[in-house]
């Protein structure tokens, strides 16, 4: 499993990132994960490769912001974040422990903390995202769609805000990254969906994340090869 490790002490035995804040050391893990990619699944070809590895490398930072912004009042700051191999899955903990979470008594609204948080984050993918397509071909479009994707899906994970709350909120996201097409359309977006049962957040896609590619017969939950009604999903 592919992690994000900030604290210099998880690094001590870690020879192989001494310097990962190079060009060079993110190569070399996008350059691991693909070969494992390739060997794990060889029929899936590369169109599968290639955005599985950016699935890999953009989910935990963008967990780490939307938790930052929204359950703790701060944003993380990217600059000497490495990727690393190894288990340790995001937890609250991992957050709040961090001294890379940071606060201002300027800054409070929550549009300015998204903000701050897109400037910090933005970067970190641009640039992940610049080191995987020199060594394999991905749909950029596509790429970005994906990242709106884990956004909103982050959003959805907050249990401490409303339905109402989520969906203003994920659409200053998508602005803020400027995560819309030429026509004004947004990457993705949550919408609202309601039933006997309840009121449901539904995140409609318009990317696809390839799995289909490796599992022809079981496609996501959230494929947007499903309607919306398909895939309602209870926050």
């Amino acid at each position: 499993m592919l992690i994000l490790l900030e604290h210099s002490s998880m690094l001590e035995n870690s020879s192989m990132l001494e310097c990962s804040s190079s060009n060079a050391a993110i190569d070399a893990v996008i350059a691991t994960v693909l070969s494992q990619l390739k060997q794990d699944h060889p029929q899936a070809g590369p169109v599968y490769w290639s955005n599985r590895c950016w699935a890999l490398i953009y989910w935990q930072p963008i967990y780490l912001a939307v938790f930052a912004v929204h359950k703790h009042n701060g944003w993380i700051c990217f600059n000497k974040f490495q990727l690393e191999l190894g288990n340790q899955a995001i937890s609250d903990d991992f957050i709040t422990g961090s001294d890379r979470l940071q606060k201002s008594a300027d800054i409070t609204d929550i549009s300015a903390l998204i903000q701050q948080q897109v400037l910090a984050l933005k970067p970190l993918l641009e640039l992940y995202h610049a080191r995987l397509i020199n060594q394999i071909p991905l749909n950029s479009i596509n790429a970005w769609r994906l990242i709106a994707d884990c956004l909103l899906i982050a959003m959805l994970e907050i249990q401490t805000i409303s339905n109402q709350q989520k969906l203003q909120h994920s659409s200053f996201w998508l602005n803020t990254f400027g995560l819309y097409d030429r026509k004004g359309n947004p990457h993705s977006q949550l919408k609202e969906y309601s039933c006997p049962d309840g009121n449901y957040l539904i995140l409609d896609r318009k990317s696809c994340c390839m799995h289909y590619l490796i599992e022809p017969e079981s496609p996501c939950d959230t494929c947007n090869k499903y309607s919306c009604k398909e895939q309602p999903r209870k926050h």
